[in-house]
């Protein structure tokens, strides 16, 4: 089994295909384990919690920065949101890249596309 640590999606994908025990190798195997309702609650809840606190987390961090010496009220609040709406930016672009993700897979198991799925999660 390979690791995806750089996606929840493919993370929560390799968990599902680790408790079926072994590589799938019919299409309609990959359909009972991997369907849109399935990415659609993972999407919803596990990716959406996990940048939740990750928001969260970094909004704490931004929260705290200190005030550069001689920066005037205004120049450290404007430089405490550009750092808030940069957070903001990268979380979005993060959950973007889970939703093509969760896209792609659909995709593949949509059109039996067994190889590259094994390729994917296997290799």
């Amino acid at each position: 089994m390979t690791s995806h640590d750089n996606s929840i999606v493919l993370q929560q994908i390799s968990g599902i295909l680790h408790s079926y025990g072994k590589m799938p190798d019919d299409g309609r195997v990959w359909q009972e384990l991997i369907h849109y309702d399935v990415l659609t609650n993972m999407l919803n809840i596990t990716v959406l919690d996990y940048y939740n606190d990750l928001s969260i987390e970094r909004g704490r961090r931004a929260s705290g920065i200190k005030r550069l010496p001689n920066e005037t009220d205004q120049a450290f609040h404007v430089r405490q949101e550009a750092m808030r709406q940069q957070i903001r930016d990268e979380l979005r672009k993060l959950i973007d890249q889970e939703s093509e993700f969760a896209g792609a897979i659909i995709e593949l198991v949509n059109n039996n596309r067994i190889d590259e799925l094994n390729r994917i999660f296997y290799s």
